[in-house]
């Protein structure tokens, strides 16, 4: 007898092959088997009249590693049918935290609104306390560089020391050895973003024994784009890395239409035969926050640094010169999403040049950046409106690009102000792309959302529905499958999302959450 039957369903697999009509049963956690019409027992059976079933959705780039602890069935990102996530991204994860290195690592997570110990010191540690807690979907966790660097040197702008580098090294080996499956990195957020190639490369090489993946939030989204992509990609040729290029965008008005060259440049990678894709998420508005605007050397010893410059009249005036002089940013088009001080909260929704002229005709754009940057001890997010949805279409639809959220496991119950795409990314690009603007079929769509991931990750087991897979499966109703969350409602649960089956498991049907403890952490084997 089987755990389950899933009948009558449209079955799309996760390889991008053309979807067809059958039955699927589910036992001790895995897919058994596909059958059609059969009559055969099972302890529950799903009647999907037609629905489609497709492998539980693969979220490949996902910030999900302290809400996992604080909310770790995750709702927001269950209920739009996603069964594994890939966290640790931009150079930000959990671990590991050195002794030496706890200080500047705790600072740094203050910084962005955490305000949590880690007790741990390692990954190991970090899995422990997951699995002691239980936990909703399935983790496969990446090491951030940010951690790497902190612990070696903190949050110093120096070039890295043979000495700093081969603490990097061994910090970044031990995690591999224990089930980590690459490193990323953020080098656009401090301390990333002092890294030289050189680091980058050496990191690289240690992961690329291990068959490991690099993904990078890149060193610049705007006016240094193409260059930026070269860098990722030189990685891939000096070190044989399988690289992902992190949230795929072309940042600021000046530099909308650079995405087809950024395509251009992974597709040729890929001929070379080198190992190189992107994820996207599919909004014309990104989340990140003020410090992100600041320039690199601003950044120089971390929030405290930043803001030693910012009380300076001449280093806040250069500092202000050089944001102006790049041209990517329009103050109107970047809105305040969280702030930590009450007093500040009123300003949450309004944009910065909205802020300034609420406070008097003479109020500065930037004097509200320095000012809100110093009350907030640098926890601002915003969210800025500086895409073009030609090039989220344009990204959207290539053939070297998978779906990955960019967002949070949010916590149950709280006044959420941030981006819809923490509630509604998947189901959002499959109304869009598939049922509005017909860019995509049905396949392709799942295949970005599934396969893709896990044929580039290597997960064997994972990813398409296919017997001996693990039974993380959802189904849902293609005609009312979308992702209503807005930036005035950035909450609004998902619609269309019948069920979702984690390890076998029922976790979400019919719109409820049933909490069961049924995530894994995906630890990468030696042989994988």
């Amino acid at each position: 007898m089987y755990d389950y039957l899933i009948k009558n369903a449209l079955i799309i697999d996760g390889t991008g092959a053309e979807a067809y009509q059958a039955d699927v049963a589910v036992s001790e956690g895995k897919i058994l088997d596909i059958c059609s019409g059969e009559s055969a027992a099972a302890r529950r059976v799903f009647e999907a009249n037609g629905m489609i079933l497709a492998p539980g959705f693969i979220d490949l780039h996902s910030h999900s590693d302290l809400g996992l602890i604080l909310s770790p069935f995750e709702p927001n990102k269950i209920s739009q049918g996603v069964t594994t996530e890939v966290g640790g991204n931009c150079g930000f994860s959990l671990f590991p935290v050195t002794p030496e290195g706890r200080p500047a690592v705790q600072q740094l997570m203050r910084a962005y609104g955490a305000e949590m110990e880690i007790p741990w010191s390692d990954g190991r540690g970090y899995y422990a306390a997951l699995k002691q807690r239980g936990f909703g979907v399935n983790y496969l966790p990446l090491v951030g560089h940010g951690l790497l660097r902190l612990n070696a040197m903190g949050a110093s702008a120096a070039e890295v020391s043979t000495t700093q580098l081969k603490a990097m090294e061994n910090l970044l080996t031990a995690e591999l050895e224990a089930g980590a499956w690459g490193f990323s990195t953020g080098l656009a957020y401090m301390p990333g973003c002092f890294a030289g190639f050189e680091e980058l490369k050496a990191l690289a090489a240690v992961t690329a024994r291990y068959g490991g993946v690099y993904t990078s939030h890149i060193r610049n989204q705007g006016n240094d784009l193409l260059s930026s992509v070269d860098e990722a990609i030189a990685l891939a040729e000096t070190t044989g890395v399988s690289v992902i290029i992190s949230h795929l965008k072309a940042y600021g008005v000046s530099n909308w239409g650079k995405v087809e060259a950024a395509l251009e440049k992974i597709v040729a990678a890929r001929t070379k035969g080198y190992k190189v894709m992107a994820d996207f998420y599919p909004y014309d508005s990104s989340e990140s926050t003020l410090m992100y605007e600041m320039p690199e050397w601003a950044k120089a010893g971390g929030v405290e640094g930043l803001i030693r410059r910012l009380n300076d009249q001449q280093e806040r005036e250069k500092v202000r010169q050089e944001i102006e002089s790049r041209g990517e940013l329009s103050w109107d088009r970047v809105v305040v999403s969280g702030v930590k001080n009450e007093a500040h909260s009123g300003l949450i929704g309004r944009s910065i040049t909205q802020i300034a002229q609420d406070a008097g005709p003479d109020r500065e754009p930037f004097e509200v950046v320095t000012e809100l940057l110093k009350g907030e001890q640098g926890g601002v997010s915003t969210i800025c409106r500086l895409m073009s949805e030609a090039d989220v279409d344009e990204i959207a639809v290539a053939g070297v690009t998978a779906l990955g959220s960019d967002s949070y496991a949010l916590p149950e119950g709280q006044l959420f102000t941030g981006h819809p795409r923490n509630w509604g990314a998947f189901p959002h690009f499959y109304d869009t792309y598939v049922q509005k603007k017909k860019l995509l079929k049905p396949e392709q769509a799942v295949y970005k959302m599934s396969g893709m991931a896990a044929d580039f990750l290597g997960l064997s087991d994972r990813g398409k529905i296919k017997p001996g897979y693990w039974a993380d499966l959802v189904l849902f109703d293609p005609e009312s499958i979308a992702g209503p969350a807005s930036f005035t409602a950035p909450d609004t649960p998902s619609t269309g999302i019948d069920m979702v089956m984690v390890n076998g498991v029922v976790q979400y049907e019919h719109t409820k959450l049933q909490r069961e403890p049924s995530g894994e952490i995906l630890l990468k084997s030696k042989e994988s």
